[in-house]
């Protein structure tokens, strides 16, 4: 019973990000970045309005909270010039 349990646990995250980067050269990896600088301004003045928000303390969907998917996938539009369509995807997780 012990075997069949832990057989449908889900395996850590960063290990499975690294084969799908393994697998899709290009892909670009923040989940272990460090930085030595705070967040924006603009953050912390949104972060009172996130917190409002019930839904925002529930798990949500896999790859993201679609309004930060589509902010990230403007931004790499805009300033970076990567165009993001169907042969590339945004995946923002814990």
């Amino acid at each position: 019973m012990l075997i069949s349990r832990m057989n449908a646990v889900q395996l850590p995250i960063i290990p499975v990000i690294g084969e799908f980067i393994s697998k899709n050269p290009g892909t670009i990896s923040l989940g272990q970045g460090v930085v030595s600088y705070g967040p924006p301004e603009e953050a912390y003045a949104y972060l009172a309005k996130f917190s409002d928000n019930p839904n925002n303390n529930k798990y949500q969907a896999v790859t993201g909270i679609a309004p930060l998917v589509a902010a990230i996938k403007a931004k790499l539009e805009q300033d970076n010039h990567i165009n993001i369509d169907n042969n590339n995807c945004i995946v923002v997780t814990a």
